[in-house]
């Protein structure tokens, strides 16, 4: 009996495990038939984050440091360039500068030879003693020029007052004055900081036309000193030297030298770029001759470096005409030197590329509106255009007056540029040196 009571109760235990363990309806093979629940993303609170790979850190690109520099020949203002801008009672050379302005203001650092004093009174004349009404300082300024060099033969025409009278007016107009001072003991190189590098600027005549007295000397920088160029050289040294110990990483010789029309570099020049490199000058420009010369290279064994020369851009804007005699041809012909500096991997500032961009002054007769007193009033004259040859020769309808015979001579012109400079250019060997149409470069520092 015992052991049927045992089975007995095992079988209720079964039947009950069977019956009451679900809830009604559901059964095991209900469960197992059922379409398995689509799933669900986890909430945010139920989220557990994947271990993934840290991304990869895209390198920085550092683009090195570095300034564009531009600088024009010859800003002269001869009489009838004095006469054709006068307005009224007012003299106006801003459009001069009007096609020529965008390339001038792209630079870093822009620079021009003023080959003419400015006192500020009348009587205002051309050659042979210049005297400039102060509004030409002004259409520079407006154009983009940063820095003139005012050390020429010319400096003195208007003698020592008339140097100090100019330097004191361009540097009041916020320009930066190499060259010359206002006044005795005052700077006549510039140490110029852009984008990071420091540049230092000096700037000599070979000669002055009215003479280098004892006073002069102070405020006005003169290679030519008695009987010879001494005393003069002695006195670059020094500014290049100071320019280095004040930090100068590159130095600028602007000089004024050579022999007036001639197309080529001579002898005493050569000599002298030789000799101011070897005083420490990384880029020489040059002016004087009216007319472009050419360019070369010179490794000096003092310094161990490679300097640049640019014998002569030229005039940049005269009234010396096609026809002129002496440089027939090309007294209307200047060039802008177009250069790169940039620092190098070990620190070094040097020259990353250069080349030049010749221009033409384009004269054609105009009438031109302006007002005084209230009142519109016309003037026939004839306008000073500085077009840049290449753009002009090939796009001549966005010039005003680039037709019949000055086309032709703006054809001329760009053909001086590529066979004076760029020629000579070719042979380079330590510099990238090539003919420019337009503004070569991205502002990239």
């Amino acid at each position: 009996m015992k052991h049927r009571s045992y089975f007995c109760l095992a079988c209720i235990c079964i039947l009950m495990l069977l019956q009451g363990c679900g809830q009604p309806g559901d059964s095991a093979q209900a469960v197992i038939n059922e379409a398995p629940a689509a799933a669900q993303p986890a909430s945010a609170e139920t989220a557990v984050p994947s271990e993934t790979a840290a991304p990869t850190p895209v390198p920085t690109v550092t683009q090195p440091q570095s300034v564009t520099l531009l600088f024009a020949g010859d800003v002269m203002a001869h009489q009838k360039q004095i006469d054709c801008h006068k307005f009224g009672s007012m003299y106006d050379f801003t459009d001069d500068y009007k096609y020529i302005s965008g390339i001038i203001s792209a630079a870093d650092i822009a620079v021009a030879n003023l080959e003419t004093p400015m006192t500020g009174e009348p009587p205002y004349t051309g050659y042979p003693n210049f005297n400039a009404p102060d509004s030409l300082a002004d259409a520079l300024s407006l154009a983009g020029f940063d820095i003139l060099a005012a050390a020429n033969n010319h400096a003195r025409d208007q003698l020592d007052e008339g140097i100090m009278q100019t330097n004191a007016t361009l540097v009041a107009k916020g320009f930066t004055v190499i060259g010359t001072a206002a006044q005795d003991g005052g700077a006549k190189y510039a140490l110029v900081e852009k984008n990071g590098i420091n540049i230092g600027f000096v700037n000599f005549t070979a000669l002055s036309n009215r003479g280098y007295k004892d006073t002069t000397e102070p405020i006005l920088n003169c290679l030519q000193r008695g009987g010879g160029c001494d005393e003069g050289y002695t006195a670059m040294e020094g500014e290049i030297r100071a320019l280095r110990e004040q930090g100068a990483e590159f130095i600028v010789a602007f000089v004024h030298w050579g022999s007036e029309y001639q197309l080529e570099n001579s002898a005493a020049q050569k000599d002298m770029a030789q000799r101011i490199a070897d005083s420490g000058a990384d880029l020489i420009i040059g002016a004087h001759p009216h007319v472009l010369q050419n360019v070369a290279e010179y490794a000096s064994p003092v310094t161990g470096r490679e300097t640049l020369i640019y014998y002569s851009l030229g005039n940049f804007v005269s009234n010396q005409p096609y026809s002129y005699g002496p440089g027939r041809g090309h007294c209307e012909t200047g060039a802008l030197a177009l250069v790169k500096l940039i620092r190098a991997d070990n620190g070094s500032v040097g020259i990353d590329s250069a080349g030049y961009l010749t221009t033409y002054v384009l004269k054609p007769n105009i009438v031109k509106e302006y007002t005084e007193d209230g009142e519109v009033h016309e003037k026939s004259t004839r306008a000073y255009y500085i077009v840049p040859a290449a753009a002009a020769e090939a796009d001549p309808s966005s010039y005003e007056g680039a037709e019949g015979t000055l086309f032709r001579h703006i054809e001329i012109a760009a053909d001086n540029g590529r066979k004076i400079i760029g020629e000579s250019g070719d042979g380079l060997t330590f510099f990238d040196f090539q003919e420019y149409t337009g503004w070569p470069w991205e502002y990239v520092y």
